[in-house]
């Protein structure tokens, strides 16, 4: 019985990260009727990276809304160190990245295309009660099984072969850095591997951020944006100011 409450105690912990979500109303009385009868612990011992301070959350509700309810909505946007836009949205999904929540929708002048739109740079929607709305004829998770990140690029996956030094290959196996990814061979400094992937600036990004512990050996634009830019970092750090 000890070990049943554990798991309950544990899985409402997770249940609260979805507190004030929108159709999860039920959720607040359940852990308050559980914490009554489990004695669940007063402070609590799960934290995740998720902030009540992240700007933009409370655009969730009702975009979430307009998703179930299939209705299209005009959203004011703004993008960084741009005036704000109104653009005519029929939305179809919400998604995280890196502690941002994103809209994926398709825009109605480019109805060929999908875009995503961070929850951040919203400046208020609403919805369009006259405007038919657009249903997506594609599978969302398959959209996004090919990239890294939210922005998918025109284009077919490419594999891409890095080395991987030994000392970030424990951290690398444990959080592979897409699902493709695999070992393809090895040397005396550590191991070969590669993804398959629609290359875009956050892979790069991510590639980057392990310094000279990930050499990207594939020859493209991928390989040559990130010595353009380790070039010119280090040319910045060279200068005496």
């Amino acid at each position: 019985m000890e070990d049943e409450i554990k798991e309950i105690q544990g899985a409402l912990e997770i249940l609260r990260r979805f507190d004030g979500m929108p159709q999860m109303e039920w959720i607040r009385d359940l852990c308050s009727r559980f914490d009554v009868s489990i004695n669940t612990p007063d402070k609590p011992v799960v934290e995740f990276e998720d902030s009540d301070t992240v700007f933009g959350r409370e655009f969730f509700t009702g975009l979430f809304h307009a998703i179930v309810d299939k209705r299209p909505i005009f959203l004011d946007y703004q993008r960084f160190g741009k005036k704000p836009r109104t653009h005519l949205l029929y939305p179809y999904y919400l998604k995280q990245f890196r502690q941002r929540w994103y809209l994926v929708a398709k825009n109605a002048h480019h109805l060929d295309s999908i875009s995503s739109y961070a929850l951040d740079r919203m400046v208020s929607f609403h919805p369009s009660l006259i405007d038919e709305y657009v249903p997506i004829d594609i599978d969302v998770h398959d959209y996004f099984k090919d990239v890294y990140g939210i922005a998918r690029m025109e284009g077919e996956p490419q594999i891409i072969k890095f080395h991987v030094d030994k000392h970030e290959l424990p951290y690398l196996q444990t959080r592979p850095i897409h699902h493709s990814q695999k070992i393809v061979g090895r040397d005396k400094t550590g191991v070969f591997m590669t993804i398959q992937v629609i290359p875009n600036a956050e892979l790069m990004m991510e590639l980057m951020s392990y310094g000279d512990g990930i050499t990207v050996k594939t020859k493209g634009k991928l390989r040559s944006d990130i010595m353009r830019k380790l070039s010119s970092a280090r040319k910045k750090y060279g200068s005496s100011t």
